[in-house]
């Protein structure tokens, strides 16, 4: 998989998992999900991605502090009432 296309599969999966979750994924679930063989690959795309303005680490460091600028995403409770994260 080339470079391009490993960032883009990384994104598809960030905002599915948003979607779902209402929180970002752990960086050893994007690697499970995308198929990239090692933790540090992901941390390297995830950067990469951050400094490109594709997404934002506001924490560095955070395991699942990663947001995606335009993006809102509402979880909805086990009642089925929507709440902002």
């Amino acid at each position: 998989m080339e470079t391009e296309s490993k960032r883009k599969a990384i994104y598809d999966f960030l905002v599915a998992y948003l979607t779902e979750h209402g929180f970002p994924p752990s960086v050893k679930e994007i690697k499970e999900a995308t198929g990239i063989k090692s933790t540090s690959s992901v941390h390297f795309h995830l950067q990469t991605m951050a400094d490109m303005g594709i997404i934002e680490l506001p924490f560095p460091g955070s395991a699942r502090a990663i947001r995606i600028p335009g993006y809102q995403f509402v979880r909805r409770n086990d009642c089925g009432e929507q709440r902002e994260e």
